[in-house]
C-alpha cells in the first residue's frame, strides 16, 4: 500500500512538471501571436497612412480676379472655394486647386493660362468673360486637357473639340428658345433689338439673328454705348421699325435700368423682353418697379430656396458674400464638383477624364439641376421663361426645352 502511494506521488510530481512546462509553452505561443498581430496592425496602419497621404490631383483654375470683371468673379469664386472644402472633407484622393488670374483681356487671359499650364494640371476650371476666350483657345487645344467653362462663345462648341465642357447655356441657345416662345405664344413677327456696342453685344446680335432665321422673324438692330446717360436716340431709332416686341440685351444693371425708364417716359407700351439678366439681383435692386413690371426674360436655373440642399448651401454662401446665391453660383459649384469627381475617378489622366465626362452613362444631379453633356460638350438645354410682376416678383411663365432635346 505504501509502495502504491509512493508511485502515485511520483506520478503527480511528473504531471505537475509537465503542466508547468505546458503552461510556459502556452504563454510563449500567446506572446508570438500578439507580436504577429502587432506586426499586421502596424503594416495595416502603414498602408492606411500611405492611402491617407496619396498625392493630390492637381486641378487648374483660371479666373478673372482682377480688372473690370473682378466683382462678378466673387460670385463664381465663392462657390468654387466651397466646393473644394466640401470635396476634400470626404475624398479618398484630395484635390489641389492651382489658381491663376486671367485679368480682363484676351492677352492677360493667355498669360494666366501659360502660367497655369506650366504647373501641369490634369483639368481646368475656366471662369471668365466669353470675349476673353480668343486669347486662350489655341493654348487649350494644344494642351488637350479637359476644360469646364462658366461662359464661352457658342462657336467653342462648334469647333469639334472633345475637351471643352460647359454647364451654362450659351447666348445662342438661350435666345433661340426665347425667340421660339415669342413667336409661338405672343405672335411676334418683328423685333426691335438694342445691343451694347461691344464684343459681347455683337455676339448676342449674331445669335439672335440666327434664331430669327430659324423662326422667320424680322430683326432691326440698334447699338448703344454702355455708360451713357441718355438713350433716347437709340430708342427713337428702334421705334422706327414699328416692332411687335422690343428686346434689350444687357449685362449692366445701371444701363438696363436707365433704358427701361426712358422707354416708359417715351411712351413705349409694347412688350419688352431681355435675356437672363432680368433675374439678376443687382439689376432688380436698382430698377424701379413701374419700369420693370411686365418685362419678360428667362432664367437658366430656377432656384428653389425651400430645397434643403440649396437652403444649406445658400446659408454658407450668404455668410461669405452677404447675399443670396444666383444661378451662376449654383452652376459654379456644380461644375467644380463634376470636374473633381471625374478627375479622381480617372486617376488624374486627362484623356480618361474627357472619356468619363463624354460617356453615355455620365450625368450629375447637382444644385443647379441634372447635367449631362452632349457630343459637343454642352450640358444644359432648358430655360424658364419668366416675367416681373408686382413688387419685382419673378413669376414663372413656362419651361422651354431646346429643339432636339
Amino acid at each position: 500500500m505504501k509502495k502504491i502511494m509512493k508511485n502515485r506521488l511520483i506520478f503527480l510530481l511528473v504531471a505537475s512538471i509537465l503542466l508547468v512546462s505546458g503552461c510556459g509553452n502556452t504563454q510563449q505561443t500567446g506572446s508570438t501571436s500578439q507580436e504577429n498581430n502587432a506586426t499586421e496592425e502596424a503594416s495595416a496602419s502603414k498602408e492606411s497612412s500611405a492611402a491617407e497621404t496619396t498625392e493630390p490631383v492637381k486641378v487648374g483654375y483660371l479666373i478673372y480676379m482682377t480688372g473690370k470683371y473682378a466683382s462678378i468673379a466673387k460670385i463664381f469664386d465663392t462657390s468654387v472655394q466651397l466646393a473644394v472644402e466640401d470635396y476634400n472633407k470626404t475624398a479618398t484622393i484630395p484635390i489641389e486647386l492651382i489658381q491663376e488670374d486671367a485679368g480682363d483681356t484676351p492677352v492677360s487671359a493667355r498669360s494666366g493660362l501659360e502660367k497655369l499650364l506650366e504647373k501641369d494640371p490634369v483639368a481646368i476650371i475656366h471662369v471668365m468673360n466669353s470675349v476673353m476666350y480668343s486669347g486662350v483657345e489655341p493654348l487649350y487645344d494644344q494642351a488637350q486637357k479637359p476644360v469646364i467653362h462658366s461662359n464661352v462663345l457658342p462657336s467653342i462648341f462648334e469647333g469639334g473639340y472633345n475637351w471643352t465642357f460647359g454647364i451654362n447655356l450659351t447666348s445662342k441657345q438661350g435666345l433661340a428658345m426665347e425667340a421660339d416662345y415669342w413667336k409661338e405664344n405672343l405672335g411676334v413677327k418683328k423685333i426691335a433689338a438694342l445691343f451694347p456696342n461691344d464684343d459681347v453685344g455683337r455676339g448676342a446680335e449674331e445669335a439672335l439673328r440666327e434664331a430669327a432665321e430659324i423662326y422667320d422673324l424680322e430683326i432691326a438692330s440698334t447699338w448703344y454705348t454702355s455708360g451713357d446717360n441718355d438713350f433716347s436716340a437709340n430708342i427713337t431709332e428702334a421705334r422706327k421699325s414699328d416692332p411687335d416686341l422690343y428686346f434689350i440685351y444687357n449685362l449692366n444693371a445701371t444701363d438696363f435700368a436707365k433704358i427701361l425708364k426712358q422707354m416708359k417716359q417715351m411712351g413705349i407700351e409694347k412688350q419688352i423682353a431681355t435675356n437672363d439678366y432680368l433675374v439678376n439681383e443687382d439689376f432688380l435692386s436698382v430698377v424701379d418697379q413701374e419700369d420693370v413690371e411686365g418685362v419678360l426674360g428667362y432664367s437658366i436655373v430656377p432656384i428653389d430656396f425651400s430645397d434643403p440642399q440649396i437652403k444649406e448651401f445658400n446659408e454658407r454662401y450668404k455668410a461669405i458674400l452677404g447675399k443670396d446665391v444666383d444661378a451662376n453660383a449654383l452652376m459654379s459649384y456644380d461644375q467644380t464638383m463634376m470636374i473633381f469627381n471625374a478627375a479622381t475617378k480617372a486617376g488624374g489622366d486627362p484623356q480618361k477624364i474627357i472619356e468619363e465626362l463624354h460617356s453615355d452613362g455620365y450625368s450629375h444631379a447637382g444644385l443647379s439641376g441634372t447635367i449631362k453633356f452632349d457630343e459637343t460638350g454642352k450640358g444644359r438645354h432648358q430655360i424658364t421663361i419668366v416675367e416681373i410682376g408686382p413688387d419685382k416678383e419673378v413669376t414663372t411663365i413656362e419651361r422651354y426645352t431646346e429643339a432636339g432635346y
